[in-house]
């Protein structure tokens, strides 16, 4: 792998995201001959025209000029740095197959994880990729066996000079098959039926820039294909153009903006589901701290039924901002499905994190898998160190590290969600705040999720068939204390509850409770002791309890 990434250049690099990124947008779209009508069109044509316009006022070719680079404190020369690791770990469980107590049988169980993970940061380019291969073996139980792969990488390459920009992703990640059968938990590797392994990679090149001083510009166009290792959940292609411009300085406090997106995926569950918008805003500014915003526009879909409809959209905005450390920011709009909303408030102090979301739309498992983000623990650790450390990719590592020496996964144990072919209509909540002290960390998330399954039903047999609207429940606390400089014990608490809203007697709820001391035993070595439970009870009579004492070594090198 690193003779091959060391190999190729980057101006090479980029020019195989650009043709990946044709081939793309090819299969998702010359296959089946037809041409996308109404407000689609006029997305895509003010797109393109926006694309002309920029490729003529490029650097040296008229009077626009690109977006100014980022300041950085130092210039980095390219550098590649690859760090190999091996984790072994030995635990006793007295529920090896999770399943109701009668039938629980005690094991030993054996896990191996080598793993590597690649970081580049160069001029032009970054490169960041972390692959593992989990090995479950289970002793006097060899039907259990089993393996799990989870890669997390990225890359974007600078092909023109502030202007042109290709990013690409591939990951591969656990997903839960139904939402009332048994949560897939990052830190267990039983045979869990309701696991999916799903692949989801993405190309997306884009173009920034500005006209002189009279407006910026912004245009993303993306390829999605997701894969899964179960043959009832098809494979998913998806297309999305973003693309936005408006003012730069705002003229006796008034701003103008237009905005066009176009989101379409394709299986063989659905066909093909589109959803497209362009919508205008002009926006005053009240204050230097606070502004409103009236938003007009038109949507195109297909998600509510078989054919496109087309519907008038509005909608009001306000942002207030009253420093640096607090910001919040609300829209709601008009839209197909009823009124949709995104409230967005974050407040830090020098020791705490404070954040609180709202959101309701319409969405498909493309889109939320291909942006997934970190998890609740590692965004507010991340909201903690802001101010120790502003550069985002030195607080990323200095989070990872964190949590890798105290033995914390990033993500919540029970993250929720399950894999879908359709799109739905989501509303997500969330609560969270973050704490830290000298010697201890303390993170809460409390979240809530309502999802309703959009379009025909006919072929598909995900949780949406069992009950079309569906509520989850979660918490997630963890506590990460620190015992001297190379160990700490740490707590980490996660409850998830889903139950069926339009179908009785359909539920579930599961905990998971983890608790670890972990400690530094060479320069490269460190060893970590815990012991977890689990509780899971459900409608359908599944229900299980599992008691693991655990041990052990991981090496980096």
């Amino acid at each position: 792998m690193a003779t091959v990434i060391t190999s190729v250049s980057m101006e090479s690099f980029s020019i195989f995201f650009l043709e990946v990124g044709v081939k793309l947008r090819r299969s998702e779209w010359d296959d089946s001959g037809e041409s996308v009508a109404g407000v689609f069109v006029a997305v895509r044509i003010i797109m393109c025209a926006i694309v002309t316009m920029c490729a003529a006022f490029l650097p040296g070719r008229g009077n626009a000029q690109p977006l100014p680079a980022e300041p950085t404190a130092v210039t980095v020369a390219p550098a590649w740095r690859f760090t190999p690791e091996i984790n072994v770990t030995e635990s006793s469980t007295d529920n090896a197959a999770l399943v109701p107590a009668v039938n629980a049988q005690k094991s030993w169980v054996t896990e191996s994880a080598p793993g590597i993970r690649i970081e580049h940061t160069g001029v032009r380019s970054k490169v960041f990729l972390d692959f593992r291969l989990r090995d479950f073996h289970y002793s006097g139980n060899a039907q259990l066996n089993n393996s799990q792969r989870l890669l997390n990488s990225n890359a974007s390459v600078e092909a023109i000079d502030n202007w042109l920009f290709v990013d690409a992703s591939a990951n591969i990640t656990q997903q839960n098959r139904s939402a009332f059968s048994i949560g897939a938990a990052p830190n267990t590797g039983g045979p869990n039926g309701n696991r999916v392994e799903t692949t989801t990679n993405q190309i997306s090149p884009n173009i920034r820039g500005r006209f002189g001083d009279v407006a910026i510009y912004q245009l993303r166009v993306a390829g999605t294909d997701i894969r899964t290792d179960d043959a009832v959940l098809p494979n998913t292609k998806g297309s999305q153009w973003t693309g936005f411009i408006k003012n730069e300085h705002a003229v006796s406090g008034f701003g103008w903006s237009v905005v066009g997106d176009a989101l379409a995926f394709r299986n063989l569950t659905v066909g093909k589901s589109q959803d497209s918008r362009v919508r205008g805003a002009i926006s005053y500014e009240i204050s230097s701290q606070f502004h409103i915003s009236a938003i007009t526009g038109r949507e195109v879909t297909n998600y509510a039924g078989s054919k496109n409809d087309g519907s008038n959209t509005s909608g009001i905005g306000l942002e207030w901002s009253p420093g640096e450390r607090t910001q919040f920011a609300a829209v709601k709009e008009k839209r197909f499905f009823g009124d949709s909303h995104s409230v967005n408030f974050n407040h830090r102090t020098a020791l705490t994190a404070w954040k609180i979301t709202s959101t309701r739309d319409v969405s498909a498992l493309s889109s939320q898998l291909a942006a997934s983000g970190p998890g609740s623990t590692a965004g507010l650790l991340s909201d903690l160190l802001v101010s120790a450390i502003p550069d985002p990719a030195a607080r990323d590592a200095a989070v990872r590290q964190r949590l890798e020496n105290s033995g914390v996964p990033g993500d919540s144990a029970l993250s929720g969600g399950f894999a879908t072919a359709r799109p739905f209509l989501i509303r997500n909540d969330e609560a969270s705040v973050a704490l830290q002290g000298v010697n201890n960390t303390v993170t809460l998330t409390f979240s809530r999720r309502d999802q309703r399954g959009l379009g025909p039903t006919a072929g598909s047999t995900d949780s949406f068939s069992l009950s079309n609207e569906i509520r989850q429940q979660g918490t997630n606390l963890s506590w990460i204390h620190r015992l001297s400089t190379y160990s700490t014990l740490s707590l980490v608490a996660t409850s998830l509850r889903s139950e069926g809203l339009s179908t009785t007697n359909l539920d579930s709820n599961q905990r998971v409770l983890n608790l670890l001391f972990s400690t530094r035993v060479g320069v490269n070595t460190y060893a970590t002791f815990g012991a977890r439970r689990i509780q899971f009870d459900n409608s359908l009579n599944t229900g299980y309890r599992e008691n693991a004492v655990l041990g052990s070594i991981s090496v980096r090198y």
